[in-house]
């Protein structure tokens, strides 16, 4: 942030808000940003309130809140306890504050996050918390995007993920429609476009140009783009990088909360 300091200094906005890039979620945080105005708070910090905090979000913050939506204290989620207020790491405050914050951390001479700044002026400056109570998932592990692709097929999930009024927009990749041949079965899967599917695919997500050869069956994978799975080939619970290329009637089954991963550009 430092070294790129001096386009927030060039700024016009009011306010800034900082974002992680492995918490999952759709949101608008117009409403966020109104709550931080009215309480006067120094700093907002998003939250989602989980009952799963034994299983989920391991590694990530937790928040101790007071009756006030103040924030008491901030811990680490070791998946003890079931119920946690799960940090989304994602603040809202004054940008002139933020700027003065991030030169205080470097004056310190230290390697530092901007959370553990947060945790040592708990007790001189006002954090509250804003609760977020729709989807959110913390991709930080092999073993949380996979779960993370599971839960995308449902539809629940995929609806408010890719189908609410907050569209997402990217760079329009699109290939030839995706080529359902004779022995294709496909079940509960994402499939992108210019797909060649002759196999059996179950709770998958294929990206681009995946091939899938005659009675190959795939099942609890993520296939990502141009890969090549040979006549025969049986996979379960496994993440294919770009670019791979399996031979026919070769194998892989990884455990379903450990899948097989393999890189990209490799030939099997």
């Amino acid at each position: 942030i430092l070294a790129n300091i001096d386009y927030i200094e060039r700024s016009t906005e009011e306010y800034i808000l900082i974002a992680p890039g492995y918490m999952l979620c759709s949101m608008d945080y117009k409403d966020a940003i109104k709550y931080h105005q009215e309480s006067k708070n120094d700093i907002t910090v998003l939250y989602k309130h989980v009952d799963n905090a034994d299983e989920d979000f391991l590694s990530c913050m937790t928040l101790n809140i007071d009756n006030n939506n103040r924030v008491l204290n901030i811990g680490t989620n070791i998946g003890a306890f079931p119920s946690a207020n799960i940090s989304m790491e994602t603040y809202i405050m004054k940008r002139t504050d933020f700027i003065k914050c991030i030169y205080k951390i470097a004056s310190l001479g230290t390697h530092a996050y901007f959370e553990d700044y947060i945790k040592k002026e708990l007790p001189n400056i006002q954090v509250g918390a804003y609760e977020f109570k729709d989807y959110l998932k913390c991709i930080n592990s092999i073993q949380s995007y996979a779960q993370c692709s599971k839960e995308m097929l449902k539809k629940e999930v995929s609806t408010e993920l890719f189908n609410s009024e907050r569209k997402i927009f990217t760079k329009d990749k699109s290939q030839a429609p995706t080529i359902y041949m004779k022995n294709a079965d496909v079940r509960n899967s994402f499939v992108a476009t210019g797909c060649k599917i002759d196999g059996t695919v179950e709770n998958c997500t294929l990206f681009r140009k995946v091939e899938i050869g005659k009675g190959a069956k795939i099942k609890n994978c993520v296939i990502m783009q141009n890969c090549k799975i040979d006549p025969g080939v049986v996979l379960e619970n496994v993440i294919f990088d770009k670019n791979v290329y399996i031979s026919e009637g070769k194998e892989l089954k990884g455990d379903i909360e450990y899948p097989v991963v393999i890189g990209k550009n490799t030939a099997i």
